[in-house]
């Protein structure tokens, strides 16, 4: 139940930092250079949160098979 609550938890975050990106740039009419950069750095940040996220619920997923066999 945990990982489940984390889980959702983490792509929630994910989602309202890509609904703030959308906003973002639905909001002008044309992309600059430092938008550009925002879009990417954004981008960067989401990929690498999910990233860890995935290793977070793998290291518990061993961590509780560790520990049913032990």
């Amino acid at each position: 139940m945990f990982v489940r609550q984390m889980m959702i938890s983490g792509l929630q975050k994910q989602q309202e930092l890509l609904k703030n990106l959308i906003a973002k740039i639905e909001s002008k009419p044309s992309l600059e250079v430092s938008d550009w950069n925002f879009c990417e750095t954004r981008a960067k940040k989401v990929a690498s949160n999910l990233r860890k996220l995935r290793k977070i619920k793998s290291n518990y997923v061993q961590y509780l098979d560790l520990a049913v066999y032990s």
